[in-house]
């Protein structure tokens, strides 16, 4: 239960309504018309799906789902992910105790390009205290990455976690249930990192952007130097793991000992053919030579 200074009880939805953008006490929402209550609901319900990534074109579909005073409505939002085709339903619910519209949370559909039999399904819940996971994130965690998010707790306080979706558990709604990584886990993505001969994490800020693309879950393209070569790849965060999984051109898995091994292999086939090419034509040579010394 929720107590303000004087250990009165708080209701939960004065917490919720005192981060809307207009005035608030404990007797009511200091506002002078309904209409200009329902544009401040509506700005307040914009800026939960802007920072959700969920696009800005959505303001007269929500006005006018309002001003009908439904218990519930749904506003569809469909977008890709490079081939990935990706649908998004939005759902907003109405206060039991007034007229307040609230963004509760967002059903994503996952249908990847090139597996047409293939759907994923989620549902994200949407946070009062700027922590909702976005979009791309949300797109990230089906695609089974870890996303590293700062959260808070019951007792208000905040704290940092890696999450990902765990497809073996699923809650009463049929959607995967979320796999926390706490900070006492141990995972440093930084460390992580430091094993492998990246370019890009050697100087800032390229070290810093690495870092922060992969805590919002992107599969991120960097170059390897290996043998004095470089090699083009992608990685991703791995708290699993407490590494990186790395990817190639092909964007198939592979491990790290697997590419020093080929390159090796490479540089080695490499030599014998260049100590071949030379071996012929230094034979090449001698019987010029030797056909000019006949002739003469």
């Amino acid at each position: 239960m929720l107590l303000d200074d004087k250990l009165r009880p708080i209701d939960p939805e004065i917490t919720a309504l005192n981060a809307m953008p207009w005035g608030f006490n404990q007797t009511g929402i200091i506002i002078k018309n309904q209409k200009v209550m329902n544009e401040k609901n509506v700005e307040y319900l914009l800026d939960q799906v802007k920072y959700a990534g969920l696009g800005d074109g959505h303001g007269n579909e929500i006005r006018e789902n309002i001003a009908q005073l439904p218990k519930d409505f749904k506003i569809m939002h469909d977008t890709k992910f490079g081939e990935d085709a990706v649908a998004v339903s939005l759902n907003f619910v109405k206060s039991e105790k007034s007229d307040l519209y609230f963004f509760n949370n967002y059903d994503v559909t996952l249908k990847p390009a090139g597996s047409p039999d293939v759907t994923i399904e989620q549902q994200f819940r949407i946070s009062n205290k700027g922590q909702s996971i976005s979009l791309m994130e949300a797109y990230n965690m089906m695609n089974n990455r870890a996303v590293h998010k700062q959260l808070t707790n019951k007792e208000g306080k905040p704290y940092k976690a890696w999450m990902m979706l765990d497809y073996k558990n699923t809650d009463q709604n049929g959607s995967y249930k979320m796999k926390f990584f706490f900070e006492k886990y141990g995972y440093n993505l930084d460390k992580a990192l430091s094993r492998f001969p990246i370019q890009e994490i050697r100087e800032e800020p390229g070290k810093t952007n690495i870092i922060q693309s992969l805590e919002k879950g992107n599969l991120q393209k960097v170059t390897f130097e290996i043998n004095g070569k470089e090699h083009q790849l992608s990685i991703e965060a791995n708290p699993n793991t407490r590494g990186i999984n790395i990817y190639n051109g092909n964007n198939q898995r592979i491990e790290y000992g697997q590419l020093v091994s080929e390159a090796k292999a490479q540089n080695a086939k490499t030599a014998v053919h260049k100590d071949n090419t030379q071996a012929q034509d230094e034979g090449s040579a001698k019987q010029t030579k030797k056909r000019g010394h006949s002739v003469a």
